[in-house]
């Protein structure tokens, strides 16, 4: 875990913690001073003084990488020569209320390492006098169901709508199940019950019963049964 992270909101980099995740972003779309010495040490600094000597002054952006250029105006992001390199901002120094954005426009959030999560701001209004700003902003995780119900532990992608109880055909634990995975456990292609599918002891609950009961289990051998 780190304490670490990173914002990209309008062109600009705000940055927290001791590690500075917009460092290599920078490096990549603007040009590091990495590359220039590599440059100078392969011998490419004196081709270039060289020809100043010869052919006069030039323009400096003729000196330039095009490929930063290139990288900038695919991002949509304004045109910065390498004397004009963006600078990371600390949040420290930035409010909310002053930060400048676009309604719906998508911005990038960088922590942990190598989380990065797309921000979009969604609505804005005038605060009322007197009214309590204590709860605000409001974030709102779009990607992250609300939903508690588990999703089935078969295919892991469908929800579950049944748990079985002592199921020889699973570990025998509380298994949640969607209704294509149970029928593919224990029934046959005739679409009936394979004699003895499952077990003796196994027995079939509705999902929505049992995250009803919640903590409410009754005379249980195991932790989790409620039988």
């Amino acid at each position: 875990f780190s304490s670490s992270g990173m914002f990209f909101i309008d062109d600009k980099f705000y940055v927290c913690g001791e590690e500075d995740y917009s460092a290599p972003i920078i490096d990549w779309l603007d040009g590091s001073a990495s590359a220039q010495l590599s440059e100078t040490v392969g011998g490419k600094e004196d081709d270039r003084e060289t020809a100043k000597m010869e052919g006069g002054n030039k323009d400096d952006t003729e000196e330039e990488d095009p490929i930063y250029e290139l990288r900038q105006n695919y991002l949509g992001l304004p045109i910065k020569s390498s004397k004009e390199r963006r600078t990371a901002v600390p949040m420290s120094t930035v409010r909310l209320d002053s930060l400048p954005f676009r309604m719906g426009r998508r911005y990038l959030h960088v922590s942990d390492g190598d989380r990065e999560v797309s921000l979009f701001f969604t609505d804005i209004r005038v605060v009322l006098t007197g009214e309590d700003t204590s709860r605000y902003p409001l974030v709102h995780d779009a990607w992250t169901s609300s939903s508690s119900q588990p999703d089935c532990a078969g295919c892991e992608q469908r929800p579950a709508i049944m748990m079985t109880y002592q199921n020889e055909l699973t570990n025998g634990e509380p298994t949640p199940l969607c209704e294509q995975c149970f029928r593919l456990l224990h029934y046959d292609q005739d679409d009936k019950v394979r004699p003895g599918a499952g077990g003796k002891r196994m027995r079939v609950l509705p999902l929505a019963m049992v995250m009803e009961w919640d903590d409410c289990w009754v005379s249980s051998e195991k932790p989790g049964e409620p039988f």
